[in-house]
């Protein structure tokens, strides 16, 4: 997840992942299950759904780069 302050509001944006490919994802029910289990705080307001995440060569994440991703 990343998360972005713009004035007093933090906005949390959630970067899926699917495990296979040919399985849809929709972000509304992702959104239902983190309405199930988190606190309205944490839920993303943006879900981007994405083939994978961009890592170093050591498998870190590199969160610079996930700007990018639109």
């Amino acid at each position: 997840m990343r998360s972005r302050t713009t004035g007093l509001t933090t906005l949390i944006k959630a970067f899926v992942v699917p495990k296979d490919d040919s399985v849809a994802i929709d972000s509304s029910e992702i959104r239902r299950h983190c309405l199930s289990d988190l606190e309205a705080y944490k839920i993303p307001g943006e879900i981007e759904v994405v083939r994978d995440l961009p890592k170093t060569e050591s498998g870190k994440l590199k969160r610079l780069e996930l700007r990018e991703i639109r």
